[in-house]
Order: C-alpha cells, then structure tokens, then sequence
C-alpha cells in the first residue's frame, strides 16, 4: 500500500495514522513473521512505529475485527510469531502448507463478509413463558432435595417428605374455582391440564420414596392420599356450591392412584403395595367427621367430562376422561400399556377383596385387545411368585390359585356400546400354571 500511495513529501506518521483513522480502510492485515515480530517487541523502524500507532487502538477496542493478525511464520516451538499487543486476538494461520488453503479461504470470506456459518436467526420464545398457569417449582425443588439426601443426609428424607406433601396441598389450593364459567366443562378441563406438572412431581416424590429403602415404608403415602381427598368438597366455610366444582380434583386423585399402583410396580415394591391396597382410609369430611373406606373412594365418576362435555362437544367417545388420562401418559417411564395395566390390576384386586362394587378400568379400551399382563404371566414363576405374593396378601401358592379360582367379575362388564369387555383375570393366568417354573 505505501509503495502505491506514499510519495516524497508525504508525512510518514500521517499516513500510518491513516489506516486507523480512514473510513475507507476496514481491515489492516498484520503479517506475523520473524522480523516483524522482533521489531515490533523492540518498537524499531517503521514497525516500531506502527505499533505504537496501533496498540492504543487495539486496547481501546476500535473494532475488534479491524486488526487480523496474519501468522505466516512460527519458531522452532511451534509458537506464532504474535507480537504482544495483538497476542489475544484471534488470527489466521498460513505458516503451514496443510493450514493454507482453508485458513486463505477463511480470510476472504472474512475479508468479503462471506461467511461460511451463518448465524440462524433469532427464534421466537416459547408461548408457555407468558401462560399466567401457576408454576411448581417448589415441590420440584424439593424433590432435588430429597434426592441429594438420600445420597447424603439420608435422616432428612422423613422431614423433607413432609415438606414435599405440605407444599403440593399448598399448590392444590391454587386451582380451587371460586367463579364457575361457561363453557364450564371447559373451565374444568382448563384446570386439568394445568395441573400435569404436580402429577408429574408426584410420581418423581413416589419414585424417590421408594428407592430409599428396598422395603418402603407405605404411611405416607396412606397419609397422603387420606388428606387429599378434602380437595373433593368444598372447604368449610363455603356455603354455595355445585359437587361438579370440585371434578378437576377428582380427576387428578384417580390418576394419582393409578399411577401410584404403575410406580411402585416398576420399582419392585409389592409388598408395600399390598399394603396400600388392603388398607382401610380414613377420610375427613368438610365438618371434620371420619369415615373410612377402601382405595375405591379414590375412584372418580366424572361426571362433568363424561357426561356435560361429552353431550356438548357431541363427543362418540366411551368416556372423555379415560382419553384425556391416555394423552396426559407421556412420562418415558410409564408408557401407556403400564398405565393401563395398573388401572386393570385396582379393577382385578377390588374383585378378589370383594368390594362392595368393583373399581371400573375406564382405561381398558386403550390397552392391547389380546394382551396379558407380564406381572400376571411371570407368576408362573416361583420366584416371581415369591416376589409378588405380597401384592395378594398370600403366602403360599395354594393360597393365590384359591383366591384367582373365587374370582367373578360382573357378568357384561364393559362400557355401553362396546365390544371389548374387561378381560378377565383368568386372561392373564389360570391358577393351574401358577408356580409352574422355577
């Protein structure tokens, strides 16, 4: 450039300014060899000078992509020849045959603002960040608490589990209607789905509980699905209400058990499910009075899904509520058939314990027409069996062959309109193959 451009007369100094200072000039390639870099380090000649003209620059940040270091040469180490005032700036490297081509086409490309990665534009942010929904963070916390505890401080579990159980009912309360809309039944449902998040920091609580022990202790679960049933009824001093106001409640208490059932079978916790199942709950009204019951008052009818919104939307389907528990089934864990076989296993047991009516599988449609729960098949197994007899309440064999053999479900046992009935539990395994493998 100064063999075209600097003529006798003209002020050395100024024109070197020039390539600071002048709009015309973008970039200034600084080649990096040897006797640059010594003169530069030692400020001698016309280097020297350049690089007092440059540094302030560099440091005071003019454009950071101004100045490109141009490596053309390294030492015996292999080190670039990088004076120090442009040390921390990224360069190109020609000082080796097998860099050149592609480090050369990295300088046009940058020289021509042609660059070989695009940067995408900005996306848009995710709708959920402005939904007003309330969010869970706390019982999802605590989660992470408990998980560090039992790694760490295993006897705060307990406390921790407390904690965990106070807070959801603290998040349940968020949901309660106070003002019914209409659609209502839509209102109902709106509620529904807001809510999946505190399902899912239940089955995440249920997981860790039982990970904790290998035989885990069933109270608080009992404890827990005792209180949440005030959810169902309306608090003490309401005075006006509709017995549909409370439905999203149910709705999510149903779901809750049956995926209590689906978890603490993944998880090998039969005996402790035994125990859920056989237990007597003792439930509080809104006047404070007890009562007791089995798991069956867990058990929701819906009206508000299956019978308003159904008759609204003109809906074909069995029942609105069983699909709208299939679609919420997205946990990797618990696929859909797992879900389905819990439902169906509460239906099978609330049988053999002779319930004063049997817990109804809504979810059994969605299962396999012809498929056998692998719980079920594997008690062929007399090592399964040892396994699973706690689920039964049993200890011998002869003991469960017995109670399947009294099974009787209810004669046309299906929803209305259908040709798939509940499958009996003699689908699943004849009392004859029971402990018939080792």
């Amino acid at each position: 450039m100064d063999k075209w451009d600097l003529q006798p007369g003209h002020d050395l100094y100024s024109f070197m300014e020039s390539m600071v200072h002048s709009d015309e000039i973008d970039k200034v390639l600084i080649i990096c060899d040897k006797g640059y870099y010594e003169k530069a380090e030692a400020r001698q000649g016309g280097v020297g000078t350049e690089t007092q003209i440059i540094s302030p620059e560099v440091y005071s940040d003019v454009k950071q992509e101004k100045f490109i270091p141009i490596v053309s040469e390294r030492d015996e180490n292999s080190k670039p020849y990088i004076p120090t005032y442009i040390k921390s700036r990224m360069y190109i490297d020609l000082s080796s045959d097998e860099k050149f081509e592609s480090e050369y086409e990295r300088l046009l490309r940058h020289l021509y603002k042609r660059p070989e990665y695009r940067k995408p534009a900005l996306g848009q942010a995710p709708s959920w960040l402005f939904d007003d929904a309330p969010v869970h963070f706390k019982t999802a916390n605590i989660n992470k608490q408990i998980r560090d505890a039992i790694t760490r401080k295993p006897s705060r579990v307990t406390s921790l589990a407390k904690e965990f159980i106070y807070c959801y009912f603290d998040n349940l309360d968020q949901f309660q209607i106070e003002n019914m809309e209409n659609p209502f039944d839509q209102q109902i449902m709106d509620k529904i789905t807001d809510m999946l998040p505190l399902r899912d920091d239940y089955v995440e609580f249920l997981e860790l509980l039982c990970s904790v022990e290998k035989e885990m202790d069933i109270s608080p679960i009992i404890g827990f699905f005792e209180d949440v049933y005030r959810f169902t009824q309306p608090p003490k001093n309401v005075s006006s209400y509709r017995e549909t106001q409370y439905d999203h409640y149910k709705f999510l208490i149903h779901e809750l058990y049956i995926y209590t059932v689906a978890v603490m079978i993944e998880n090998n916790q039969f005996d402790a499910l035994g125990e859920l199942l056989k237990s007597e709950f003792f439930i509080k009204d809104r006047f404070n009075r007890t009562e007791h019951s089995n798991y069956q008052i867990f058990y929701a009818r819906h009206s508000v899904l299956d019978e308003i919104r159904k008759n609204r939307l003109e809906s074909r389907l069995f029942s609105i509520a069983a699909d709208t528990m299939t679609k919420r089934a997205n946990l990797r864990k618990y696929p859909l058939e797992q879900i389905v076989n819990a439902d169906l296993i509460l239906h099978y047991i609330s049988v053999l314990d002779k319930h004063s009516w049997a817990w109804f599988p809504i979810l059994y449609v969605y299962g396999e027409e012809m498929g056998k729960i692998e719980l079920f098949q594997r008690i062929k197994s007399k090592r399964h069996f040892e396994k699973v007899k706690g689920l039964f309440m049993v200890n011998t064999p002869e003991e469960l062959k017995s109670l399947i053999m009294s099974f009787e479900q209810p004669d046309n046992y299906r929803y209305q309109g259908s040709f798939r009935a509940v499958p009996s539990l003699a689908h699943h395994i004849k009392p004859e193959e029971i402990c018939t493998l080792l």
